[in-house]
């Protein structure tokens, strides 16, 4: 059976953790403001190698 966009069917446990982890990270942010500049500087110092 080929696989076409109309087969696909999202498996809703996934869809599920996905949205919990988003919204465990948000709550995270909101209540340590501070580590959104930490993660990006971070991210940033990856993305220029080192």
């Amino acid at each position: 059976m080929p696989i076409t966009p109309r087969s696909w069917a999202p498996d809703a446990g996934l869809v599920r953790e996905v949205g919990d982890q988003f919204d465990r990270a948000l709550a995270s942010y909101g209540a340590n403001a501070h580590l959104v500049s930490e993660h990006a500087n971070h991210e940033e110092s990856i993305r220029g190698g080192g």
